[in-house]
């Protein structure tokens, strides 16, 4: 066809071009919509999705009722000590919100616990363990708490990060590069250093509980399942955490320490350094009987004392994963 039989035909079927021109354009638009909906919202504390959201609000006329109550006393509460109040994340804990607090003028974040888990003394118990865990804490890498506070209604403020959670670098980009994951592996590491130090056990280290700032500094965040190594709560026994990322002592129900956050981190580092998760299941049976897939089918490229640091990281035994700070040590040894 010559060029000039497509100008005719074009002229001929301009008003249908025009109009499959724009339902491209419309579908194109819809999909970059769909996916800024899905990018992390520049602040995320692990906040899973629970009961309070939009779609079991819809289904239960009376939670929605207590939730908008709870939203109202929430803000004229706060709006005492807070400027431009703004949800940024919600879920089955409760709410999180930013905004500037009027004495200092400084950005913050206050997360709040659900009206409907007042009355249940376990999550009350999580609640005030992560303050006072949080609180504990002064490292570059842990989220800051600043106060918390009991108004009717419990919340504490901490603050804000810009950034996101490492899960959605992950499923934005499948694997790192080895220099970023050395840099967040060792900043990880340095975190737990500092929160074993202190007697403290995440218990859930997993990607969606690391946020990278937008000046590329990992920070632990969300300590809700800590274990006071120290505290007089007596822990009952039963796997808290994420199974992929959860040590075999922990499925077992066992003691966990601060080797089991060293499992979790190891799961992580696999998982930056090849997309995947080591084992076809989280179960424990899988955990003590297959052996991890190989990382250089993933990503050949990686470092020989990378690889071998990620296998003594989960290593079944807890007495041959090493600790916080010689993990530290041998991920800063490594040339990336």
């Amino acid at each position: 066809m010559t060029l000039f039989h497509l100008f005719d035909s074009f002229r001929e079927y301009k008003e249908l071009y025009v109009l499959i021109f724009l339902l491209g354009l419309i579908f194109v638009l819809f999909i970059l919509v769909l996916f800024r909906k899905r990018r992390p919202a520049g602040v995320g504390f692990g906040l899973a999705e629970g009961p309070t959201t939009a779609f079991e609000l819809g289904k239960n006329p009376q939670l929605r009722e207590t939730y908008s109550n709870f939203r109202e006393t929430m803000f004229s509460t706060i709006s005492v000590k807070f400027n431009n109040i703004q949800v940024i994340a919600s879920g089955g804990m409760g709410i999180i919100v930013s905004g500037m607090e009027k004495k200092t003028g400084r950005k913050v974040a206050i997360k709040t616990i659900s009206p409907r888990l007042h009355q249940d003394p376990k999550a009350i118990k999580f609640f005030f363990q992560e303050c006072q865990a949080i609180q504990k804490m002064n490292h570059p890498n842990i989220v800051r708490i600043y106060e918390s506070a009991n108004e009717g209604f419990l919340y504490y403020v901490m603050e804000f990060l810009e950034g996101e959670v490492l899960e959605n670098m992950l499923v934005r980009t499948g694997i790192l590069p080895t220099r970023q994951i050395l840099k967040v592996g060792t900043q990880v590491a340095r975190a737990l250093q500092h929160c074993h130090s202190n007697g403290i056990v995440h218990r859930d280290i997993k990607p969606s509980n690391i946020f990278i700032t937008t000046k590329d500094v990992a920070k632990i965040i969300d300590f809700g399942v800590v274990k006071m190594l120290n505290s007089d709560i007596k822990e009952g026994r039963g796997a808290i955490g994420s199974p992929h990322y959860a040590s075999p002592e922990q499925l077992q129900g066992g003691a966990v320490t601060g080797k089991s956050d060293i499992y979790a981190l190891g799961i992580c580092l696999y998982k930056m350094a090849s997309a995947q998760f080591p084992y076809p299941t989280p179960d424990l049976e899988t955990k003590i009987f297959q052996p991890p897939k190989n990382l250089t089918d993933f990503n050949p490229n990686l470092p020989a004392e990378l690889i071998q640091i990620i296998a003594d990281c989960m290593k079944l035994d807890p007495s041959e994963r090493s600790d916080a700070s010689s993990l530290w040590a041998r991920l800063r040894a490594v040339k990336g």
